[in-house]
């Protein structure tokens, strides 16, 4: 469970840096859902993921997937077990 915590707080202190104010708290999950409007408001967790993917190899999962009412606002990005495994898409985040 710590390495869980430990990527969690590495993963909001990233999003956070990278203007994302919006994350919902996440306690007991290996999720973390975020709003994109603190990004850009006209962007669409759809076409975010679909970019993301394409451009940094990083896939994340869009909103629609937990959310019905707020889907194109929301998405979520795993918090995986093995440090080296968050370290990587940090890194390739940071240039996109």
């Amino acid at each position: 469970m710590e390495l869980y915590r430990h990527n969690r707080d590495k993963l909001i202190a990233f999003l956070q840096d990278k203007g994302l104010t919006d994350i919902a708290p996440a306690d007991g999950a290996f999720y973390l859902y975020a709003d994109l409007h603190s990004l850009s408001p006209s962007l669409e967790s759809e076409t975010f993921c679909a970019q993301l993917l394409k451009e940094a190899q990083i896939a994340i999962t869009p909103g629609m997937d937990f959310d019905k009412d707020r889907a194109h606002d929301l998405f979520a990005f795993p918090t995986p077990v093995p440090q080296m495994r968050l370290t990587l898409p940090l890194t390739a985040l940071t240039h996109f």
